[in-house]
């Protein structure tokens, strides 16, 4: 299977706060993505900031942690390391630039190395989330978060992957820095509240990843149409490279028409763009709505070549929007916390509801419409569980 349909099956069935998908066997050896991806750097764009930070990361990750029975020493010397000092001035850089992508195009082929670094960026910075709570650096460890949410933000947008990867990001540094909000004096709520409304400001990301998704497709299959190279991209995608390799007699009917008829594979393809703008204007349609009000949109198979296409081609773009739901969910309920430990702060108690914080659409949540649970259990004690998505 082609590296971005692969990891987009992988990212869709994780949960939302896995930090990266199980290893693979057989892994080659790490590649640095920064000379990959810039051969020619020029120095404007943030994003090789961000990458060459990624490529740090990593080595940090693999250089100076254990694999199991981590420390506070050993994270302590992790983001003391040269290795992280270096990272962590190029992602401060790289987050004042604009960021722009190295790639000309993307296509069911195209790989994206840089982005097991960026959850590596994601994971460091959430030791270092720790580490600045453990020494009571607590306004340096809302900074650490401001930046996480803040690159986890610059790498979507660009493809559905990307998008997905940005959320898992977010999802890291957020557990991190949840774990020690009792440690929140009340300017450090104040400064947490600023955050969460910095990024509640921001455009959703949902939308210009689906958008990028379905541009890629379409790209792709109209390219496929009058190239024979490019038929073999979408048949790889359909079949994977374990399949293409047998004999052409013992490939499925739909695969071998879609290599060799070439009348054939021009009008399965030309159908296959149709359905697929037909499918995704029904799913940009249902986006409008807030999540809660939604209803998934499938494929309606007919055993085509075309729709057997779509089908194979198609993400489950319902578990999409979920994982943007549940993040924004995610980011909200930390604000509603800062805000109800602020009010404990002022008033020594703590709220009888959410309406005495007077917080908005923030104490609402994005996934069902109401309120967020919210139970005062004391004279200074209360429960505000956090939103988790029903299944595995």
């Amino acid at each position: 299977m082609n590296a971005l349909r692969a990891s987009l099956r992988v990212l869709l069935a994780a949960p939302l706060l896995l930090a990266s998908p199980a290893p693979a066997q057989d892994v080659p050896a790490w590649q640095p993505s920064f000379p990959r991806l810039f051969p020619s750097p020029t120095g404007p764009n943030g994003y090789e900031d961000l990458v060459m930070a990624a490529d740090l990361a990593h080595v940090v990750e693999r250089n100076h942690l254990p694999e199991q029975g981590e420390t506070l020493s050993d994270v302590r010397r992790a983001v003391a390391s040269p290795e992280w000092r270096r990272a962590r001035a190029l992602l401060t850089s790289g987050l004042t630039k604009p960021v722009r992508s190295p790639r000309q195009r993307v296509s069911f082929s195209t790989e994206f190395p840089e982005l097991a670094g960026m959850r590596s960026v994601a994971r460091v910075l959430a030791r270092e989330i720790r580490v600045r709570f453990a020494d009571g650096r607590v306004a340096e460890a809302i900074a650490s978060l401001r930046d996480g949410l803040r690159m986890a933000t610059l790498i979507q947008g660009e493809t559905l992957i990307g998008g997905l990867v940005g959320v898992a990001c977010s999802a890291i540094v957020l557990k991190e820095f949840r774990s020690h909000i009792g440690q929140l004096a009340v300017q450090d709520c104040e400064r947490t509240l600023s955050v969460v409304r910095e990024w509640l400001r921001l455009p959703d990301g949902e939308v210009p990843a689906v958008l990028a998704e379905r541009d890629t497709m379409i790209r792709q299959l109209l390219d496929a149409r009058a190239d024979p190279a490019e038929a073999g991209k979408v048949a790889r995608a359909f079949l994977g490279d374990e399949e293409l390799e047998r004999d052409p007699d013992e490939q499925p009917e739909l695969v071998r028409r879609l290599l060799s008829d070439p009348v054939a594979r021009a009008a399965a393809l030309d159908e296959a763009v149709r359905k697929l703008e037909a499918h995704y204007a029904r799913v940009l349609e249902g986006l409008r709505k807030p999540f809660w009000q939604r209803r998934p949109v499938e494929l309606e198979p007919d055993g085509s070549l075309s729709g057997k296409l779509c089908e194979t081609l198609v993400p489950v773009l319902s578990k999409v929007g979920e994982k943007y739901a549940f993040l924004r969910a995610d980011v909200q309920h930390l604000g509603v916390e800062a805000a109800i430990r602020r009010f404990v702060w002022e008033r020594d108690r703590a709220p009888g509801s959410l309406g005495d914080l007077d917080l908005g659409e923030m104490a609402i949540s994005p996934v069902t419409g109401e309120p967020f649970a919210y139970q005062r259990t004391g004279e200074r004690t209360y429960e505000l569980p956090l939103p988790r998505p029903a299944g595995p």
